[in-house]
């Protein structure tokens, strides 16, 4: 039982050092950028870019593996030390998802184009050319002018 317990205060040391080492959203690229009309679901992580982000959630894995293949020997004070630490390391698992999802909602805010959010009620700056006849009648005059027109922005 000791031994048990000794060998799960290990196994959080490292689990506390590797959580110290948590690599910045900025690591953070997927595969296909977020568009406006994509999910709040995040895309895939490209490994060749996101490589410290994913090699640390998988060291983190890898300790709830080794948390899990130590006994408890039906011993109390075993299990509930095992059950703790696995939602310690649960609970920060769930924060590096929730980074994952505000990083891609962050590219996903980058991708759209300013006030594409309200549709057509902007009116978008066109260049139009305006025929006007002279007074006189017999002069065609070509006058560059701008108008507002609507148009659909997303």
């Amino acid at each position: 039982m000791h031994r048990e317990l000794a060998l799960l205060a290990e196994y959080r040391t490292l689990f506390l050092s590797q959580k110290s080492c948590s690599p910045p959203s900025s690591t953070l690229v997927f595969v296909e950028r977020p568009a406006l009309s994509s999910s709040d679901t995040p895309g895939a992580l490209d490994p060749r870019k996101s490589v410290l982000f994913l090699s640390h959630r998988s060291a983190i894995e890898k300790t709830i593996e080794l948390i899990d293949s130590v006994s408890s020997e039906n011993q109390d004070s075993v299990r509930t030390a095992r059950r703790d630490l696995i939602r310690e390391i649960q609970d920060y698992q769930d924060f590096l998802d929730r980074m994952v999802t505000q990083e891609w909602l962050r590219q996903k805010a980058e991708n759209v184009k300013p006030y594409s959010y309200l549709g057509s009620i902007l009116p978008e700056l066109v260049e139009t050319r305006k025929l006007l006849l002279c007074e006189c009648g017999l002069q065609t005059h070509c006058k560059r002018s701008s108008s507002l027109q609507y148009r659909a922005t997303v």
